[in-house]
């Protein structure tokens, strides 16, 4: 080799700039930042609409558990059931001798079930526990609340 040729060649070698590892690496590493930011923008989309979902019910729950009282407060525990009856006939069911009594019904896409117990130490004091179902699949659970209310003037 002369010594011209290894002039060039040193002066190639020292020349700054990025090798081709140097850019894939570089790319790698832009990929995994990018890919795990992706992760933490799904993760939290979908944590969002799980909350949505779970507030909206509660919601409904609330208004239900609401309006028994508001029903505890403004007449009697049997015309109550009465009422109630006569307001879902399919979906109610008493067992009066044991002071039981539940009805379904659907409101904003969600089955309501709420079931009322007399309690059997004091015939005014009543429990209530309404639970939320999603209407399309009736099997899961997506609120509850319980009370007791002292039913009567």
């Amino acid at each position: 080799m002369s010594k011209e040729t290894t002039k060039e060649m040193n002066q190639f070698r020292s020349e700054k700039g990025l090798t081709l590892i140097e850019v894939l690496v570089s790319i790698v590493i832009l990929t995994l930042v990018l890919v795990s930011f992706m992760t933490m923008f799904t993760q939290s989309a979908k944590t969002n609409q799980v909350s949505e979902e779970i507030i909206s019910a509660t919601y409904v729950a609330q208004m239900e558990m609401e309006e028994m009282y508001n029903k505890s407060t403004t007449g009697g525990l049997q015309q109550t059931m009465t009422d109630l009856q006569t307001t879902y006939p399919d979906g109610f069911e008493a067992n009066p001798t044991e002071g039981k009594y539940k009805y379904e019904k659907e409101s904003d896409g969600y089955l309501i079930r709420t079931r009322i117990k007399r309690e059997p130490t004091d015939n005014r004091l009543v429990s209530v526990v309404v639970e939320v179902r999603s209407s399309t699949d009736t099997s899961k659970l997506e609120a509850k609340m319980e009370t007791k209310l002292l039913w009567g003037n």
